[in-house]
């Protein structure tokens, strides 16, 4: 986060910035993100775009993988580390 000079010193976590931004502001930033390089403005990732699945498992795993991708910025280590833990604990990796 960048830093700016104030009598008291904040320590403002990213992700409560955000929730606590309007719709307005958070179109404002994303702007900023895109027109800066830190992301583009093609949307959501079509599944079709990544996958060609054969069955209706591969078609289900392929919308999960997305919708992670997609939600990546709200997910903590903890959780990450806790989601593949439980699959290895039932033999998925």
């Amino acid at each position: 986060m960048p830093e700016f000079y104030t009598e008291a010193e904040l320590d403002i976590d990213p992700s409560e910035y955000w929730s606590e931004c309007s719709t307005r502001e958070k179109e404002e930033l994303a702007d900023y993100a895109i027109e800066d390089g830190y992301a583009n403005k093609k949307g959501p990732v079509e599944i079709d775009e990544l996958f060609e699945g054969s069955s209706y498992i591969e078609n289900e795993l392929a919308k999960l993988l997305v919708d992670i991708w997609e939600s990546r910025n709200w997910f903590s280590i903890k959780e990450i580390d806790e989601l593949r833990q439980q699959l290895r604990e039932n033999k998925k990796i």
